[in-house]
């Protein structure tokens, strides 16, 4: 199955939206599915997505606060 996973907070992020959202896209990638995350970019962002058996999209706005939601809309 194809799996399009949308998260405004997603890791490098520590909070329990991004722990949340990553845990789960990756325990669909190693059940077999074709995972792909939209997350905000981040400082070590690309350290993390070379370690996963996901696909990664990174947008950027994440440090404009709530506004954050204006890109990610729009890319998403």
């Amino acid at each position: 199955m194809k799996v399009l996973l949308l998260s405004v907070d997603f890791p490098p992020h520590q909070d329990g939206v991004s722990t949340l959202s990553y845990h789960y896209a990756r325990r669909l990638a190693e059940r077999g599915h074709d995972v792909l995350v939209v997350g905000p970019r981040a400082k070590g962002d690309r350290a993390l997505d070379e370690d996963t058996p996901f696909r990664t999209w990174r947008f950027p706005g994440y440090g404009w606060g709530i506004a954050r939601f204006l890109p990610f809309t729009l890319w998403a």
